[in-house]
């Protein structure tokens, strides 16, 4: 296994904008690096933070972790396929090679390369990566530099279908999701696809259960990318009387485009804010 210290940066110079450093620190990993290329996309540069705390939805911030988890245990190198969809609806596709790096058989360090294959040439906030909902389309373990290369010619070719990769998506994320910004003392709320009961009642339960969570935490409900035709005013009383949040917390709801008067989506606009694009 190489060590970081074997990296020629000037070898390299043409990859550097598209690749991270990060360091095992327990069951976290912190950016020691970040390229130029892959902070564009992100929004900001998160050198020095954590990876993950940044990700909206906890569940696909953890499967992120876990793969790196799988690097670190097991000095396996990895190559992965991610589809997100940024706040303004746009979906893309990213591409990232996760290497382990170290001394004997500890892993001291990993490198990760990441593509990504954005819906626009020129970025600006509405299609940071970095404020996206993801899900981890597939992993494969590598060997052979041969291996990669098949690989990345197959998702260049897959994701040039900007249509394909939309209904993809949809049929991965459709649910609940939420993001705690404890320093803000804000849980925000990513509803995404077709939403069903099952999928709002499933997500209370989660972030209950979440040690981050407090009661008094204001709450954002983000449902531009989501259909709520399935709720019934019934279920939506129901969900906003199980709501792990305390009454009086301030709360808030994001919808996309014009709003019909429909009967689920009155009581939303009840029981919150809403805040038209």
């Amino acid at each position: 296994m190489p060590s970081h210290k074997d990296i020629d940066p000037w070898a390299l110079r043409h990859q550097l904008p598209y690749l991270m450093m990060l360091q095992p620190e327990g069951e976290r990993f912190r950016y020691r690096l970040v390229g130029t290329q892959v902070a564009e996309d992100m929004g900001q540069d998160f050198t020095g933070r954590v990876y993950g705390e940044h990700v909206p939805s906890s569940a696909y911030a953890h499967e992120l972790i876990q793969q790196m988890c799988r690097v670190r245990d097991h000095a396996a190198a990895l190559f992965s396929v991610t589809l997100c969809r940024t706040p303004s609806g746009q979906t893309h596709s990213a591409a990232r090679l996760m290497l382990p790096m170290g001394e004997g058989d500890e892993v001291r360090m990993i490198l990760q390369a990441r593509a990504a294959r954005l819906p626009v040439k020129n970025i600006d906030r509405d299609f940071w990566v970095g404020d996206a909902v993801g899900v981890i389309v597939g992993t494969v373990e590598v060997s052979k530099a041969e291996d990669v290369g098949r690989l990345a010619e197959d998702w260049l070719r897959t994701s040039a279908e900007r249509a394909a990769m939309d209904a993809h998506f949809d049929r991965l994320t459709a649910g609940a999701h939420y993001h705690m910004d404890v320093e803000r003392g804000i849980i925000v709320l990513k509803l995404t696809g077709r939403v069903t009961a099952t999928h709002l009642v499933a997500m209370q339960g989660r972030a209950r259960a979440d040690h981050r969570f407090d009661a008094r935490f204001g709450v954002l409900l983000d449902a531009r990318s989501a259909d709520l035709s399935a709720l019934t005013p019934q279920e939506v009383h129901g969900l906003a009387r199980s709501s792990p949040a305390a009454p009086a917390v301030p709360r808030a709801i994001v919808i996309a485009g014009e709003v019909r008067p429909g009967a689920a989506v009155q009581d939303l606009r009840r029981n919150g804010r809403p805040i038209g694009d």
